[in-house]
């Protein structure tokens, strides 16, 4: 690709990530990819180089996109420098993907919205709504899943946010005010999906951690318990206080949490 330099990593010769990064900085790019931050120093040039008006891009291991946040100031970043040089985390799940040849309509009832981690509330509400459910045919193997579809959260940072985070704020305290800026959760976005026969209610609650849960929100308490933690590769975009990132802001601060309405489904059988 024109206009790209990719440099590999080699920690036996020396030339580790923090080591290449600055040797990068040296040539003035516009835009940075760090694969991954994987410890403080790294961390702490990114962020540098973002404050100097170059983009940074990279990833993290955290459960969610307000987690990032908190995780660079316990790799020793300085939460003042976090809130000025970050402008937008976006979290990633990979679920699979319902195979438009057998997957099958029906109305689940309360009870297997329970049991497949869905508050109550949110389980009487889609009562009686049509989704869609693994079946098997030879196309997929029998699984009832063909191909993968992302679910994801987008934290975008705003003044307040950028205030809370130089305050050195906890994730919950994080993730409520992006809320209340109308950031979605990963489980919303799963449950988008699943409205929109995408992916099945079972592989929503599969694949998604206790970061994506209804009961981390404090918006409603599910009767079955979440599972334990894992990691997931947060994709943070760090760039200078001056710079400005406007584009699909609206359509996502726009967007309704909790289930909307089922759009374009498959042609299952």
């Amino acid at each position: 690709m024109g206009g790209v330099n990719q440099v590999q990593i080699n920690n036996r010769a020396g030339m580790t990530f923090a080591a290449a990064l600055r040797s990068i900085l040296r040539s003035d790019p516009d835009v940075v990819m760090v694969g991954e931050i994987r410890d403080g120093e790294t961390a702490k040039i990114s962020i540098e180089a973002a404050l100097t008006g170059h983009l940074v891009l990279s990833s993290l291991h955290t459960n969610d996109a307000p987690g990032a946040l908190t995780r660079l100031n316990e790799m020793g970043v300085e939460p003042f420098l976090t809130g000025a040089a970050v402008s937008g985390v976006l979290a990633q799940r990979l679920a699979r993907k319902l195979c438009t040849h057998c997957c099958e309509m029906y109305s689940p009832s309360v009870e297997e919205m329970i049991a497949a981690r869905v508050s109550p509330d949110v389980a009487a509400s889609v009562d009686g709504m049509a989704f869609y459910r693994k079946r098997g045919c030879p196309r997929c193997n029998q699984t009832g899943y063909r191909g993968r579809i992302g679910i994801f959260q987008l934290l975008e940072m705003t003044e307040d946010l950028a205030s809370l985070a130089a305050k050195k704020g906890t994730r919950e305290e994080i993730e409520r005010a992006a809320l209340d800026t109308g950031m979605r959760t990963i489980w919303d976005d799963g449950l988008a999906k699943v409205a929109a026969g995408l992916t099945s209610i079972e592989e929503l609650a599969r694949s998604t951690a206790p970061a994506a849960c209804p009961r981390t929100t404090g918006r409603s308490s599910p009767s079955a318990t979440c599972r334990p933690r894992r990691a997931l590769r947060t994709r943070t975009s760090s760039r200078s206080p001056t710079s400005t990132a406007t584009d699909g802001r609206t359509s996502w601060r726009r967007a309704a949490s909790g289930i909307p309405g089922r759009s374009t489904a498959p042609s299952c059988s």
